[in-house]
Formats: C-alpha cells, structure tokens, sequence
C-alpha cells in the first residue's frame, strides 16, 4: 500500500469505484477489480476482500519497480500468489513420507525448471512470498530472510563430462562466493507476518496453516540448496511468527495489511534484518501506520494509484 508518510492525505474523501477497472502499467493491461463494495454491511463496511490480480500487480510489479530502489531490488525476490500453492501441490506425497536427502536434487529437477532460478534464490537476502489461506478466506506474509543462513558446506566434487575430463561444478563455485560456508554460518528465518494471528474464532486453522507452510517453505529451500550442489543444516531453519504487528478488525482488510507488512519492512525498516531470530516476534509497526491501517485511507489511497493509471 502506499506507505502514509510519502502519501499526501485526502482533503475528502473520493467517491468511491464499484465497478471494475482496466489499467496499464509497463505495456501490460490488468482488470483491477473494485475495492469497496455498495452492498455490504457490519464490520466490514463496505470493503471487499482484495483478490490476486491486486495482491500480484501492486507487491511483484508496482512495489518491486516503483516502490523498491536498485538496491532494493537487487537484494529480493518478490513472488507471485500461486508460487505456495505450486510446491504445496509438488510437494502432497512427501507429507506422509518425506523424501531422502540424497534425493532432494532430483525432485527439484522434476518439480522447478532451471538450476539458474535456485541459485539466484539462495543469493538474495529477502524472499516475499504471499500465502493465501481458502478457509478462512485470508491473506499473509512470509519474509525468508537471509535464505543461504542454513548453508553447512558447498560439495564441490569434481565430476567427469563426455570424454572423462574433469570438469568442475560451475554453480557451486558461484554460490561459494556469496554465502559463509563455515560450520558457524548463521540462520536462515522465515518469518510469518499476519493480521489474524491472535483470532480465537481460526486460531486453530491459521496455527496449522503457519506450520505447514513453513514446512513447505523449508523443504522447497533444501531442494534449491541440493539442485546447486549446496548442502543445509535442517537445524538452522528458524520459524518466527510475529506476535506485535497490527490487527484487523474485520475479514476482508487482510490484504490491505500484507501488502504493508512487506513495503515496511523491506523498505522502511530494515534495522529487523540485524536483530537475534529470538527479537523477531516482537516486530512493531509505528503507530501511526497502526491506526492508519483499520481505516478506508489504504484503500483510497491504493484506488488513486489505479485510477492514475487507468488504460
């Protein structure tokens, strides 16, 4: 969302669109739907639940292009809504029997595309992913941070080509140059950043659902790490769920509150990446955007950028 100390207020409030719009950003048209809603009443006023062409267009084009600096950009990945969705549906025989480590490469192979794609993961210092959650209708945030902190050695074996001549593993070579392939190297943490993580009503279902997509996230890291001959320490996943961060007070705002939890804390606060794993549950935001965030004022301010946009 459009972060409240850049943003100029609203002297009024605009009138509100309810039906849907066509937008164009870098030469790509997106059908952005409405944001408010004439229809509905109760605690949800009249705000709709944002779906994934909002949630995809505004984190992956928008706030990576427009929002992010070089820097910025060059340190994260930001990915797409079906990414979980993919692994999760990759991944359904491993829940009962978890695949052998020394297979993990070659279920990346089967599962992913390119080699190229893993190492460049395990290079960043930040992964975003969104996860969507189907019952209870809700979004939040997954932040992997420091993805090769798990690293315990790099295995870079000699292998023969054709005409058995030694030829050496050109990836992991490159990735020794960027991570700390000490038995000490650090941690990698994957922290969960939800809007609904003290509900009583989907408590239970939202506990399962930040295990096992933790889970996933693990399983899919150690793949990559294997597809680059990179070798993890399982111990060294570290979850986090922050417990400080803002709250909604409705079922439709998740969306609202994701999308900030990433352009904060990627953009304009990144002292969190230097703290202990332990200090990050108690993540805050500051209160002003706190207050800010049960309002319509994300929602007008987000409908402004599309509007400005308009094909």
């Amino acid at each position: 969302m459009p972060h409240p100390k850049l943003t100029p207020k609203c002297e009024a409030p605009p009138e509100k669109r309810l039906a849907h719009l066509e937008i164009r950003f870098k030469d790509r048209r997106h059908i952005i739907p409405p944001l408010f809603h004439n229809g509905w009443v109760g605690r949800n006023e009249d705000r709709t639940l944002l779906n994934d062409t909002i949630i995809e267009f505004y984190m992956c084009d928008w706030m990576r292009l427009e929002v992010f600096d070089e820097a910025t950009r060059a340190s994260s990945h930001v990915f797409h809504s079906f990414f979980l969705p993919k692994i999760k549906t990759c991944f359904k025989d491993f829940k009962e029997n978890p695949p052998r480590r020394s297979e993990l490469a070659n279920h990346y192979n089967r599962f992913f595309r390119s080699k190229n794609d893993a190492e460049t993961f395990l290079k960043k210092d930040i992964l975003l992913i969104p996860v969507h959650l189907d019952k209870p209708k809700h979004w939040f945030l997954v932040i992997v941070h420091n993805p090769s902190g798990a690293v315990r050695r790099i295995s870079d074996v000699n292998i023969l080509d054709a005409t058995n001549k030694v030829k050496s593993r050109r990836l992991s070579r490159r990735i020794t140059g960027h991570v700390n392939c000490d038995e000490n190297a650090g941690e990698c943490r994957i922290i969960i950043m939800d809007s609904l993580v003290h509900s009583k009503k989907y408590r239970e279902v939202i506990d399962k659902t930040h295990d096992s997509t933790f889970d996933h996230i693990r399983l899919w890291l150690l793949m990559s790490a294997a597809a680059t001959d990179v070798d993890m320490f399982c111990t060294r996943f570290r979850k986090v769920v922050c417990q400080k961060l803002p709250q909604q007070k409705n079922s439709v705002d998740c969306g609202i509150f994701m999308m900030a939890f990433a352009e904060y804390f990627t953009k304009y606060n990144t002292a969190w990446q230097s703290l202990p794993t332990d200090a990050l549950a108690d993540l805050k935001m500051d209160d002003d955007i706190k207050s800010l965030l049960n309002s319509e004022t994300p929602r007008q301010r987000l409908d402004e950028l599309f509007q400005s946009l308009k094909a």
